[in-house]
Formats: structure tokens, sequence, C-alpha cells
């Protein structure tokens, strides 16, 4: 039969070293955490990390690596870990780097539902090894920003003349409408907030612009319409002269 005695002095060691080994487990928890290499991610000017479908949003955060940076990568998934698809931004200037800060635009696309989605963050350096934060963000539906309908692009056959035509819709009336068109080695920036345009609820924007002096290639278009609250809206589209 066992020693009390033993027994009696076991049970102290257990509740007198189990507390400061789990303190111990805790800080170096704490301290991993605390050495990330990313820090601050977070939703720029967005309340209770918020943002609105169809929306842009801008993601910051600070990246400090022991090695160069190779590239950064974005995913959104739902509540339940399902990826959602949508076109990450490329960032050009962070490869080589180890020091970076973050301070990205991107837009939830319309076709997502409202709700909560991890937004994650990953930065993987020269040797693969790859580092990860994601975020909380609230997607919700606010019938007050600026809509953009289908945005109709074309270019004639001379290809000097560029048509675009989209329905238009802002409740806070229309401020202005830019339009940029971009090439390899060519760009047009073109604004619209001509009578017919402006203070409007709803139009049917149907415009053109002289393209003729923009070489032969592949172009895409970015119409962004604007309320006269500050909100905006955007839709894209493409063509080939």
């Amino acid at each position: 039969m066992m020693n009390r005695s033993f027994l009696h002095l076991s049970w102290y060691c257990f509740f007198r070293v189990f507390p400061i080994s789990l303190l111990c487990f805790a800080v170096s928890c704490q301290q991993n955490f605390n050495d990330s290499p990313i820090s601050g991610l977070r939703i720029d000017q967005s309340k209770d990390g918020q943002i609105a479908l169809g929306q842009p949003g801008l993601l910051k955060a600070d990246i400090a690596l022991d090695k160069a940076i190779d590239f950064i990568s974005f995913e959104l998934k739902n509540s339940e870990g399902m990826l959602i698809e949508m076109d990450w931004p490329c960032i050009a200037d962070v490869k080589g780097q180890q020091n970076y800060t973050l301070s990205q635009q991107f837009q939830v696309p319309t076709t997502v539902r409202s709700g909560k989605y991890w937004l994650i963050l990953s930065v993987e350096d020269v040797q693969s090894l790859e580092h990860r934060d994601s975020i909380l963000i609230d997607v919700v539906l606010d019938n007050t920003i600026p809509i953009i309908g289908a945005l109709d692009v074309g270019i004639n056959k001379k290809g000097n003349d560029l048509h675009l035509e989209a329905e238009l819709t802002a409740i806070s009336k229309i401020d202005r409408v830019e339009v940029l068109i971009e090439g390899e080695h060519f760009s047009k920036d073109v604004s619209f907030d001509k009578p017919s345009i402006k203070d409007q609820l709803t139009i049917t924007f149907h415009e053109h612009v002289h393209v003729d002096d923009a070489p032969a290639g592949e172009y895409t278009v970015l119409l962004t319409l604007y309320d006269q609250e500050g909100r905006i809206a955007k839709a894209e589209g493409a063509f080939t002269k």
C-alpha cells in the first residue's frame, strides 16, 4: 500500500508546480503571438470591420520579416471556411523587401452575400516560409450607395471611337462619372459631369471617348460613379484595338 505521506507530497507538488508550468506555457504562447511579423492588420476607416457590398476597402498592415519577401496573397472565406472567389490585386513593389507597409485597396463583389467573413493575409519569404494573419469583417448591404448596371464597352471598326453605356443610379444624386482607359503603353482619364449627368438620381450613361491615339493592343476600362456624399461604385470592361 502506497505511503500516505508520499501521496500527500505528490499532490502538493502537482498543485504547486502545475500552475507555474501553465503560466509559463501561456506566457510562451503570448510571446510567440507578439513576435508575429504581421501587425496592425485592419480595414482602414471602417467601423467594427464593416464594409459595404460593392464598395472599396483599404486593407492595412505592417510586415517585418527576417528574410526578404517573395510575394503577398489574400483570401476571403465565409464562416464555414469556404473560399470566396475574388479578383485580388497583384502587389508588384513588395518582392525583395523585408519591411513593408501594406496599404492595398480591395472590393467585395456584389455577388457575395452579406455576413461575416475572414479576410486572410499571407506573406511568403524567399525561403518559402509562410506567415499568415486574418481579421473578421462584416459585409453589409447598404442601399444608399450608388449602383452601376452592366457596362457595355465597344470600339468601332476604325479603332478611334470607344462606346460606353451603363445604367447608373445614386440615391444621393450623381456628382460625376470618371472613366480610366489603360493599356500597356497608353492611359487616358476622362471625367463626365455635364448637366445631363450631374445632380441626377438615375440615368442611362451613353458616352463616346476618342482613342485614335491609342496603339493596337489590349485595354481595360474602369468606370467610377461618384455620388454627392462621396460614395462610389465601380465597373470594369475591356476591349481590343
